[in-house]
């Protein structure tokens, strides 16, 4: 049997089947003053085994909650993946298991984790790259449908990034809990808009993937 599993009442029965058998009467380890006794302790260990199993949850990102899954995203990324006011832990959870997973330095990465996260049409271009920028008088680029851009050589280095802000939260339009994020039984309330990521989270998400030296720019559409 799994002691993190036992109740106040299995707890008090194993206490008492610890005692010198024929000390005490099964009506004074039940009702007496030795039994009242007994569910006193049985009652403080269960609340031991409360918290160990609560601590036991926080070890894996998938089980953690509140203020421990702060902990777990400020472990890895430090104040780049912060929870936003009023995100839920499901969202949270998703959109740190979304950076956790990520590629990095590529373009595809870019894009990639821009639309794990909901954000709407992500593009990447380059003024130097031929397939991104449009033949003279084109109207179009050959990498995809959209406005043309012109290129150049002049700015090595450089990517210029557009995307739209997600319309729903990573995790979904799901409740999120109170500010009292140790509690284990918490308060559930109705999702505010504030949980949608915005503008800063897209430049944190486009600075995070990008390769060192090279210099963004970022347009909201």
């Amino acid at each position: 049997m799994n002691p993190l599993n036992l109740t106040v009442a299995q707890i008090q029965s194993y206490l008492a089947s610890k005692l010198p058998k024929g000390w005490f009467s099964q009506t004074a380890l039940g009702t007496g003053l030795i039994g009242a006794l007994l569910f006193g302790w049985a009652t403080a260990l269960f609340s031991v085994m409360q918290v160990a199993q609560f601590v036991a949850l926080q070890i894996y990102i998938q089980t953690t909650s509140g203020g421990f899954l702060d902990l777990w995203a400020y472990d890895f990324f430090g104040d780049s993946v912060l929870r936003n006011v009023g995100e839920s832990d499901l969202a949270f959870r998703n959109r740190v298991k979304a950076y956790l997973l990520a590629p990095t330095v590529t373009r595809e990465a870019i894009t990639t984790l821009l639309t794990n996260l909901g954000f709407q049409a992500p593009v990447v271009r380059t003024a130097f790259a031929p397939g991104d920028t449009a033949a003279f008088s084109g109207g179009f680029y050959f990498g995809g449908g959209g406005n043309a851009r012109f290129g150049s050589m002049s700015y090595p280095g450089q990517i210029f990034v557009e995307a739209g802000l997600p319309t729903e939260a990573a995790g979904g339009t799901l409740p999120s809990f109170s500010e009292v994020y140790f509690n284990t039984d918490p308060a559930w309330l109705t999702k505010p808009p504030s949980t949608l990521l915005t503008l800063p989270d897209l430049y944190n998400v486009v600075n995070f993937i990008r390769a060192i030296g090279i210099k963004a720019w970022i347009r909201q559409l």
